[in-house]
């Protein structure tokens, strides 16, 4: 599977500051702003983690994945010396 459609994935422009929607959430737009957020969460496939689709990782599928990626880059040690 790629990695970029994956819903943990972060793409370099996805922050903190990002605005998905332009209008704020005011008291009498509720239903366009719902639907407006709704829309760019789907978009960005990140929508699961708001409706519960998607669940926490356990610690042990998140330890795993980072010594799995830590083997992986070791890997690249030798190749890397060479070529310095």
């Amino acid at each position: 599977m790629d990695e970029s459609r994956s819903p943990y994935f972060l793409h370099n422009g996805d922050h903190s500051g990002l605005d998905l929607v332009s209008h704020h959430l005011m008291g009498n737009n509720n239903n366009t702003w719902s639907r407006a957020m709704s829309m760019a969460l789907n978009v960005k496939n990140k929508l699961g983690f708001i409706d519960d689709i998607i669940s926490q990782p356990s610690t042990i599928a998140i330890l795993f994945d980072t010594c799995k990626e830590i083997v992986n880059n070791s890997l690249y040690i030798d190749i890397v010396v060479e070529v310095w």
